[in-house]
């Protein structure tokens, strides 16, 4: 029981490691603890420590998908605390397989063990969380803990989950410290090395360049409340805010060539509004020599899809690939929607976009642009790449209110820059809006929860940084590697 206890402590110490806290080292010790509650455990209370330090972990760190089921969703309370329980238990579930695979086939060796196993079977977990189309949720990754620190330097090489791997590789060394004069000699080589290639690697950034291409970009943070966004008596009043802002920036900034509304800013159907407000909308643009990139919902004969827009001097649509489970679709057997309606959750399912689909430009410049949840992963992104010179990615985030989520969401987004080596435009409804630039600082950011605009020069980046080409190959290949060593090597153990 007390070690039960102490794994879900180390969970929640792990989740000060992300925003709004921000204290990475937390994610360090939280390795390090769990090196030492794993270490010569039977694969079966093993896996239930996995599973507790997950639990500990997600309960803390996405608590807030009860705001967003409860609070705006519509779903009675108990439903609300079912779905934030299934879906951390879901995310937990992958660090109890961790745990049975540092446990089930254990290297002899404490150093093969801490260097080799541990850190492979983390990857592992990680990446397994990450890779279906449906039911991927790579939230709180370890490697976003690290994306104000030097482990960043990684990230345009390995992605987000090599700088969990090598984090995880570290904090095992540090728990090497604890152990006999071999261990702890063997944990303060593999420290140094890992803090030497640190130093030595290119910042981030570096490894991509402006090829010269400018785009004058104003963005519109409309700060509409989720609970009056869909109102009938809120379309208009939604409008004028948005097509005001527009005129503003407009008349403050003439040379402006591009003006992104963040997701679904529109609170109509464009069936609906295709033919008055767009056609206006677009003989502006056109009018004043820019283009409006605008979030709208799009009724097909099929179902819904939620798009972005581009009229004006350029034209196009984005039509979004990755859903949210949960969110914007239901995952569940026919059987479950005869349920939910009786709960009032009569939910029409959006449609996914097509994987390959052509970038917008405008002028010469060609957007790689993602909607929301779709920042958060990275194959998405690349997969415009390196045709993309420039990342856009718009959200609404009001369904979180003033908890950790908006904060979370953008740090995935500066590691999305970082990883691709370009700069990336993120347009919110309630905030952060920025500019992020290629080493995932904040070149111009608003205030949340704000009625606000920025204008800025964007630059357009070319180049592939070796995340862009390769993706998580590498780090596939590297954990089974490691894996079979251990398959090979280690001996199994009774539960």
């Amino acid at each position: 029981m007390r070690r039960l206890a102490a794994a879900a402590l180390l969970g929640a110490l792990a989740t000060l490691a992300f925003p709004p806290y921000g204290f990475y080292p937390a994610a360090l010790l939280a390795v390090l603890g769990m090196a030492w509650l794993w270490y010569a455990q039977p694969p079966g209370r093993a896996a239930l420590l996995g599973l507790v330090f997950g639990l500990g972990h997600y309960l803390t760190g996405i608590y807030w998908v009860f705001i967003s089921t409860y609070g705006y969703g519509g779903a009675p309370l108990w439903m609300g605390i079912l779905l934030t329980l299934l879906l951390s238990s879901y995310c937990a579930a992958h660090m109890a397989l961790v745990g049975f695979l540092v446990s089930w086939r254990r290297i002899p060796s404490t150093l093969g063990w801490a260097l080799v196993q541990l850190p492979a079977a983390w990857l592992l977990g990680e990446l397994l969380r990450d890779w279906h189309q449906i039911w991927s949720f790579p939230w709180l990754s370890l490697g976003y803990a690290f994306t104000d620190s030097w482990f960043a330097s990684f990230a345009p090489i390995m992605g987000v989950h090599g700088i969990t791997y090598v984090a995880v590789l570290l904090g095992a060394a540090l728990w090497l410290l604890l152990g006999t004069n071999q261990q702890r000699l063997a944990g303060a080589v593999v420290s140094l090395v890992v803090i030497t290639t640190l130093w030595l690697l290119p910042a981030p950034g570096e490894w991509t360049a402006t090829n010269g291409k400018t785009l004058k970009v104003g963005l519109v943070q409309g700060n509409i409340p989720q609970e009056r966004k869909w109102l009938p008596s809120e379309r208009m009043p939604t409008l004028q805010l948005f097509r005001g802002m527009s005129l503003e920036i407009v008349r403050q900034h003439p040379d402006t060539e591009l003006i992104i509304w963040p997701e679904a800013a529109i609170p109509l159907l464009y069936n609906d509004v295709k033919n008055n407000f767009m056609v206006d909308l677009d003989e502006w643009a056109a009018e004043n020599d820019l283009t409006v990139l605008t979030g709208i919902l799009n009724r097909v004969e099929a179902g819904i899809f939620n798009t972005m827009r581009a009229v004006g001097v350029n034209e196009g649509v984005y039509r979004k690939r990755h859903l949210v489970p949960f969110g914007e679709f239901f995952p569940v057997p026919d059987f479950m929607r005869a349920f939910m309606k009786g709960v009032n959750l009569d939910y029409e399912d959006l449609l996914h976009g097509e994987l390959e689909q052509p970038l917008i430009n405008v002028g010469d410049i060609p957007l790689g642009i993602s909607i929301c949840f779709e920042d958060a992963f990275g194959r998405d992104i690349r997969r415009d790449l390196p045709k993309a010179q420039l990342l856009v990615n718009v959200t609404n985030d009001a369904w979180f209110n003033d908890s950790s989520a908006p904060y979370q969401h953008l740090q995935i987004a500066r590691m999305r820059a970082i990883e691709t080596g370009r700069q990336l435009i993120r347009v919110s409804n309630r905030g952060v809006s920025a500019l992020i630039e290629p080493d995932g600082e904040l070149a111009e950011q608003t205030p949340m929860f704000k009625a606000d605009y920025l204008v800025f020069t964007a630059q357009a980046y070319s180049g592939e940084t070796p995340f862009s080409r390769w993706g998580d190959l590498p780090l596939r290949v590297l954990t089974v590697l490691l894996l079979l060593l251990a398959v090979v090597f280690g001996r199994k153990q009774t539960t």
